[in-house]
């Protein structure tokens, strides 16, 4: 003969307003710097503001001294990123995070990917990989962009 647990009491609804809905700031520690304290995040985030992208960004120089402006992916974008293996994955991936130079269409991509040294990507992808949080020491680049820090 089995038994029945004893019946678990019910969770709090989600959508029950809390005992208090006045929303305070997470005081920062006395001894943090003033853009630190400035920089304190409400206690929760609001549903409008998981809608604004906050990707990082940061300058990558590469070994032929060219200077380009990427950007982070977002998760839906490094989700719509073709097969690594696939012919068109570079120019894909550089056309979402590259920032500058401004314009550059899929086709101007394609263009420099035949003219450029092969180093030349892989140096900007690395960089678009990093701080969109999927290579090696992501989250450090992604932490130090955020924090207007550079390795250069």
């Amino acid at each position: 003969m089995t038994t029945k647990p004893p019946a678990a009491k019910p969770a709090p609804k989600r959508d029950a307003p809390a005992e208090s809905t006045e929303v305070t700031e997470s005081p920062a520690p006395a001894d943090a710097p003033a853009e630190l304290a400035e920089a304190v995040p409400p206690a929760y985030a609001s549903k409008d503001d998981t809608k604004i992208p906050v990707l990082a960004e940061d300058d990558v120089v590469t070994l032929t001294g060219r200077r380009f402006r990427v950007r982070g992916l977002s998760r839906y974008e490094c989700n719509k990123l073709p097969d690594p293996d696939a012919a068109d994955y570079d120019t894909k991936m550089i056309f979402a995070g590259l920032l500058q130079p401004e314009g550059m269409t899929e086709a101007d991509i394609e263009a420099w990917r035949r003219a450029a040294p092969n180093m030349e990507l892989i140096e900007v992808m690395s960089k678009i990989t990093d701080l969109s949080g999927m290579g090696r020491d992501a989250g450090k680049a992604a932490y130090k962009s955020f924090r207007g820090e550079s390795d250069a």
